[in-house]
C-alpha cells in the first residue's frame, strides 16, 4: 500500500553559526520549495509525543524552522519564534514546526532555558539527530 505523502511549504529558515554547513547550504537551497516531513513518525509537543497522522489530520499550513543544537544564535531564535508567534492572531490550520538536528531535545531546550526567557512550549519539534530532512528532500 502506497502511502499519500503531502508535501509542506519550507517556509522559513535560520541563519546558523560562522561558516554554513552542507546541511544549512542545502536548507537555504530548498528555502521557499515543498519538502517532505513524512519520513518522521513522532512529533514532539510539550511533554507528549504524537504520530504524524494526528499531527496532519490537525494542521495543513506549517512554517518550518530548522535548528542545530550546539549552534548558539539558534537557541535565541527559537525563543524570538515562540514570542513572535504569541504576538500574531491564530491562523486557523496553521503552526510552527521546528526541526531540530539533536541527538535529544532535552539538550537542545536545555540550553534554550539558560536564556531566562519563558517560553510557552506550545509549538512542535521534531528530532533530527541523522540529518533525514535534507537528505529526504533531495528525493
Amino acid at each position: 500500500m502506497k502511502k499519500h505523502l503531502m508535501p509542506f511549504i519550507l517556509l522559513l529558515m535560520l541563519a546558523s553559526c560562522a561558516q554554513p554547513s552542507q546541511t544549512e547550504q542545502e536548507l537555504r537551497e530548498a528555502l521557499n520549495s515543498t519538502i517532505n516531513i513524512e519520513m518522521f513518525e513522532i512529533i514532539q509537543h510539550r511533554d507528549s509525543l504524537i504520530s504524524m497522522e494526528q499531527f496532519r489530520e490537525r494542521y495543513n499550513h506549517l512554517s518550518v524552522i530548522y535548528l542545530q543544537d550546539g549552534c548558539n544564535p539558534c537557541y535565541p531564535k527559537f525563543v524570538e519564534w515562540h514570542q513572535k508567534m504569541e504576538e500574531m492572531d491564530d491562523v486557523p490550520g496553521h503552526t510552527l514546526l521546528f526541526v531540530i538536528q539533536t541527538e535529544e531535545y532535552d539538550s537542545f531546550i536545555r540550553k534554550v532555558r539558560r536564556l531566562g526567557e519563558e517560553i510557552d512550549e506550545k509549538y512542535y519539534v521534531i528530532i533530527d539527530p541523522d540529518h533525514q530532512l535534507s537528505v529526504n528532500s533531495e528525493q
